[in-house]
């Protein structure tokens, strides 16, 4: 990401083609990876045996503490912990529509380690100086055009496998399907698959 933003600060478009070409091609092995998770993971065992521990307990108790008005509440493990996808939507210029979910994915940062969140301001402050997206949209020419469409293909694929594995691992299991950190995930995801889509700069 770090050659990617240089690229565009620098106005060198063979970097820049060359860094998308290498997002791409790490994109594709993030999927490559997922779709094996069948292979060791079944779907009963995630849903039954695993799933109900990863998920926050409900009324919990602290005891020997203070009184706290409110009580304190926090989200059970979560994907949306992770600091690569939402780096990847913000050096490729990605808005989304701003919803609730949109402030549940904002708030999973305070869950993420101190050293991700410090990644993911660096490439937004680097994003707000010389913006990818608007730099394409003003100077980019064909091939770039296409890298850059590559890589939102590719987190696309991404996000459409996800929400094919949270139908197989969860709402096929359970009567609530609500994901582990409390959100009506389906919409959610499909949403994301959508605006992911809808980016992509006309070539």
């Amino acid at each position: 990401m770090g050659q990617l933003q240089q690229a565009v600060l620098k106005d060198d478009v063979h970097t820049l083609k060359f860094a998308l070409e290498g997002m791409a091609e790490s994109l594709e092995g993030m999927i490559g990876t997922l779709s094996r998770m069948p292979e060791g993971n079944s779907p009963d065992v995630y849903a039954f045996a695993f799933r109900p521990y990863i998920q926050m307990f409900q009324g919990i108790s602290y005891e020997g503490v203070e009184e706290m008005e409110p009580m304190p509440t926090f989200r059970g493990e979560t994907g949306a912990q992770s600091s690569i996808i939402p780096a990847l939507d913000v050096v490729l210029g990605m808005k989304h529509a701003k919803t609730d979910l949109t402030d549940y994915v904002a708030d999973m940062r305070n869950y993420m380690p101190r050293s991700h969140r410090a990644f993911i301001r660096a490439v937004e402050a680097n994003e707000e100086a010389r913006p990818l997206r608007g730099y394409l949209l003003k100077r980019g020419k064909g091939a770039v055009i296409g890298s850059y469409n590559l890589c939102l293909e590719r987190v696309m694929e991404f996000r459409k496998q996800h929400l094919e594995f949270a139908i197989l691992y969860i709402q096929s299991k359970v009567t609530d399907p609500s994901g582990t950190g409390g959100t009506p995930f389906m919409k959610w995801l499909a949403q994301l698959r959508d605006e992911t889509d809808a980016h992509k700069i006309p070539n």
